[in-house]
């Protein structure tokens, strides 16, 4: 483990000596950003608009020159972006954020406007712009051009598109990976060829950390996208994984220029955010071992506490698991021993009735020992649980007193135990198919009692199950009796998943709240 901890701490100061070349000079910075939500003939998208809302005003409060758009169909998009390439020869840094759909096509990367239709890939020429043209709006910028696309959202417009050759795929794949020359960045909110999520919250998860990271003064912008893909990760449980593209010089390129962080600070806080978010007590004493007297010593050792205390339930927990199958295993021979003993006692065979009820009396005196030590392994169980659970809440509390824009970005999400059980809003909508469904969406309420699931809809019974990271549970269409099954992952009371028809290709999506 101190092997471990030399070579983060050796890695991090390599690290910041390189971002710590210069700091950088405050210039002219402009950004444009479009939010497409409405959009006419795929489905809607809750979250762009408000995304490019939020971080137009992000920006503007830290000396942007912001131009802000939001639902532009393809004329208005196309005059959009040829205008913000006349605004980008005159500045010093040009951000262009876009929210919405995109699709790739034969290698190419396209932007949708909200009156695409993409019938035929050639459509695409007609209806879309290509990432290409964004980037070279953006290149007239004389000292860092970044280009950030939160495009990469499940796109069922028209669920297929004939491509030229005449063959047809889904345009849900994401987009394709690039390679953009000279100072600039592209950032995209999921890794080429993949998904990313719009969120059950007022922004993506993508946009959230932008929001965190963004406008953080001196932070050097290659190091703040790290931070955004470090923090879409965990909010994501590694489901959705942003990406970077592009490359800059040696010298530290900040978006908000500020004082930087002192370089023994800043490798404090690099290897703090190395392994904050690593359960393993072992690991988080890494940072105690270098900084006892750190920044967040406190906090590091409020989550050793809190996870120590979480194994110790985890063992409490199995050790109870074991005596009660033991517990069982007993019980079970007590019985065939008064099975036997009342049949020998019917042969009258003395020395065998003799030896069969000593046996008996020694097994139920194991089981009331047995017994004795299941209900002590529980109440273990029980008091190690209430003791993670209130470290975890002083750990909270602790990350509460620590102040600062960059010392609250490090701070690491901590999971306070939250029970399951109690009653469920589920809210559904259809994402795909169900053609015939009279409803688009609607709501229900599943009762959660020990982990189980259970409710009722016109078309019978609802069953299922619900722990604090999963929740499932099957019913049958009202309509026609098929069968759906429904999994998702919740924490923290929510949660958000999808149910697919047995038969057919009718998918729904449904978020979960416990009330």
């Amino acid at each position: 483990m101190q092997t471990i901890a030399r070579f983060l701490f050796v890695a991090v100061c390599f690290t910041l000596a390189g971002t710590q070349a210069g700091a950088a000079e405050e210039g002219r910075r402009v950004a444009f950003l479009i939010g497409n939500s409405a959009y006419a003939h795929t489905r809607a998208l809750p979250n762009p608009r408000n995304d490019a809302e939020a971080i137009a005003r992000l920006l503007e409060s830290n000396g942007f020159a912001v131009t802000l758009k939001s639902d532009l169909d393809y004329r208005a998009m196309r005059e959009a972006v040829r205008a913000f390439g006349e605004t980008a020869r005159e500045a010093d840094v040009a951000l262009l954020y876009y929210a919405g759909h995109g699709v790739e096509a034969s290698g190419q990367n396209y932007l949708l406007p909200i009156d695409a239709k993409l019938v035929r890939e050639a459509d695409l020429e007609y209806e879309a712009i290509t990432l290409g043209s964004v980037l070279n709006a953006a290149a007239g910028a004389r000292r860092l051009r970044v280009v950030i696309l939160d495009a990469c959202r499940n796109n069922p417009l028209g669920d297929r598109m004939q491509l030229a050759s005449g063959a047809t795929r889904a345009v849900t794949r994401g987009l394709a990976r690039i390679e953009p020359r000279g100072d600039v960045l592209v950032g995209y909110a999921a890794k080429e060829g993949t998904l990313a999520r719009d969120g059950t919250g007022p922004h993506s998860p993508y946009a959230e950390a932008l929001l965190t990271h963004l406008a953080t003064p001196g932070l050097d912008v290659g190091l703040m996208f790290r931070r955004v893909r470090d923090h879409v990760l965990a909010a994501t449980h590694s489901e959705q994984e942003p990406f970077t593209y592009g490359s800059l010089s040696g010298e530290t390129v900040p978006l908000v220029p500020g004082a930087a962080l002192p370089s023994a600070q800043w490798m404090e806080l690099e290897l703090w955010h190395t392994v904050k978010d690593n359960k393993t007590p072992g690991v988080l004493r890494t940072y105690l071992d270098r900084y006892p007297d750190g920044e967040f010593a406190t906090v590091a050792r409020a989550l050793i506490e809190q996870y120590e205390r979480e194994l110790q339930a985890e063992a409490a927990a199995r050790e109870t698991a074991r005596k009660r199958a033991e517990e069982e295993f007993i019980a079970a021979e007590v019985k065939r021993l008064q099975k036997e003993q009342a049949g020998t006692a019917a042969g009258s065979v003395e020395s065998d009735l003799r030896a069969k009820t000593d046996e008996l009396r020694k097994l139920t005196d194991r089981l009331r020992e047995v017994n004795e030590a299941v209900a002590a392994s529980e109440k273990r169980s029980r008091d190690a649980a209430e003791a993670a659970k209130k470290a975890a809440e002083q750990a909270k509390r602790e990350s509460a007193k620590t102040g600062g824009t960059e010392k609250v970005a490090a701070l690491p999400k901590l999971d306070v135990p939250q029970g399951t059980s109690g009653s469920w809003a589920i809210q559904w909508s259809i994402a795909s198919g169900c053609m015939k469904s009279p409803r688009s969406s609607g709501a229900y309420i599943l009762e959660a009692k020990g982990g189980v699931l259970s409710g009722h809809n016109p078309g019978g019974p609802m069953t299922g199950k619900v722990s604090d990271g999963s929740i499932s549970w099957t019913f049958s269409s009202p309509r026609d009796g098929a069968t759906f099954n429904c999994s998702g992952s919740v924490r923290g009371g929510q949660g958000s998943g999808t149910c697919v028809r047995a038969l057919g290709n009718c998918i729904q999506r449904f978020t979960a709240r416990r009330i």
